[in-house]
């Protein structure tokens, strides 16, 4: 389906909007990833040329998550593999010749890549065995002293993670995934309602009313997705309904966009989009869509019924009577 390029200019622009907003969650997150990688690299600046720089840089930034508990998974993770891989390092050095570090961390690293992605914990023992086991031959280290550097250096990329990327004071509930579906739901059909308003030039369609409530409504469904830090994480049922839900919200966003940026007024598209509005903001079933003569306008009917109908169904799973 070909879209005018009207609507994806919108749709862009205002997705845009939503997430520059100090509210949203994704961009409060992107500053604390910002000022802690800030502060890593004036830390890596005073040691240049340090084989373990990049080390440092890549676990500060791995372990700033934005949800607590993914944070603390990811500290687990590297601690207890780069303590485990120190272990292995001191053992090898004490039973094997220097000459084989080489060949024990190029083996390290053969070994631990295929476990990248399913255990973590392995993985980056590994990477202990090959960063200090490679750069203390190449670079003519003490393997040693090296060791220790790196340890210090993990150490130190948790704690500027933790201090920069938390996302919340344990114990401090944070809006469930039915609160935050809600508040989507609500805002979109705010926004519909506003634009109906401005196709039937009524007060209230104004640009004054309907720029907030656009911020609003894509800050929200942003939100679904990227929730805000502690709050409970979706079950895999939840997850599917959300991905679902969310680009219906988006849909609908870009429609109003569309609907805003036409200069000619419908009474029937209005009171098709106000209908549309209560459907979201009531759970009511969606409306019939209006035997509409211009063709811009039943394209743009069709997308609003058909993500409204994806919402309806996500509703159903996010929203449990």
């Amino acid at each position: 389906m070909d879209f005018p390029r009207h609507i994806v200019r919108t749709a862009l622009r205002r997705e845009a909007a939503g997430a520059l907003s100090w509210r949203s969650a994704q961009l409060r997150h992107a500053v604390r990833c910002a000022l802690g990688m800030l502060l890593a690299v004036v830390i890596a600046s005073f040691r240049p040329g340090d084989p373990l720089t990049v080390s440092f840089l890549m676990t500060t930034f791995a372990i700033m998550q934005p949800e607590w508990r993914d944070a603390l998974a990811k500290v687990w993770q590297r601690v207890a593999g780069s303590v485990a891989g120190a272990v292995v390092l001191v053992l090898a050095l004490w039973l094997l010749p220097h000459s084989a570090l080489l060949p024990l961390g190029l083996i390290a690293l053969l070994v631990g890549f295929p476990f990248m992605q399913a255990k973590p914990m392995v993985f980056n023992g590994c990477i202990v065995l090959m960063s200090v086991s490679v750069n203390a031959v190449t670079k003519h280290l003490d393997p040693g002293a090296t060791l220790a550097e790196y340890v210090l250096l993990v150490a130190l990329a948790v704690a500027i993670a933790l201090l920069f990327g938390f996302a919340a004071v344990p114990g401090v509930p944070k809006p469930p995934v039915a609160q935050r579906f809600s508040e989507a739901t609500t805002a979109m059909g705010e926004l519909l309602g506003s634009v109906a308003a401005r196709l039937r030039g009524e007060p209230g369609g104004d640009a004054r009313e309907v720029g907030p409530r656009f911020r609003t409504a894509v800050r929200t469904h942003q939100d679904l997705l990227a929730p805000e830090p502690g709050s409970r994480g979706p079950d895999s049922a939840q997850r599917d309904a959300l991905d679902e839900s969310v680009e219906g919200l988006r849909g609908l966003a870009a429609s109003a966009g569309a609907m805003l940026q036409r200069r000619t007024g419908s009474a029937e598209l209005a009171g098709f989009t106000a209908d549309a509005a209560a459907a979201l903001t009531t759970g009511a079933p969606p409306p019939a869509r209006p035997d509409l003569p211009d063709e811009e306008e039943r394209l743009l009917a069709d997308l609003v019924l058909a993500d409204v109908l994806r919402i309806s169904h996500g509703r159903a799973v996010l929203t449990p009577a």
